[in-house]
């Protein structure tokens, strides 16, 4: 007879289930833009800010969604996996929207101020 109860596993069981989960990879259909979807750093400074968020074409430019990270001394940072292609964006500092002084392109925005653009 067994003494373990159905909701126990034997350890040994546990671990190699365990050592499985790990290697895991999440497929994606071939398709798939996420397949393609790369790393782009967002990067901020500015000392006096007190909240940082970042708003653009990938996000619907919802001001208040992507917060920024504090790094300290006005640095801040956001890495978000972008899908290709162009993307505006702009700054949202302390609920005023700015651009990216460090992007090499901008753009009209059709309400007289410039977007940053990010190309992936």
């Amino acid at each position: 007879m067994n003494s373990t109860t159905p909701l126990e596993k034997p350890k040994a069981k546990q671990a190699k289930q365990n050592s499985q989960s790990k290697k895991k990879k999440l497929l994606l259909p071939e398709n798939s833009l996420l397949r393609y979807a790369r790393e782009v750093v967002f990067e901020f400074y500015n000392p006096y800010s007190k909240n940082v968020y970042v708003a653009g074409s990938f996000n619907k430019w919802h001001p208040s969604e992507l917060r920024m990270i504090a790094f300290g001394e006005g640095e801040w940072s956001l890495a978000l996996m972008l899908n290709p292609g162009r993307h505006e964006y702009r700054f949202v500092v302390d609920s005023k929207w700015t651009n990216d002084p460090n992007s090499p392109e901008h753009v009209s925005n059709g309400f007289g101020e410039l977007n940053s653009v990010v190309q992936v």
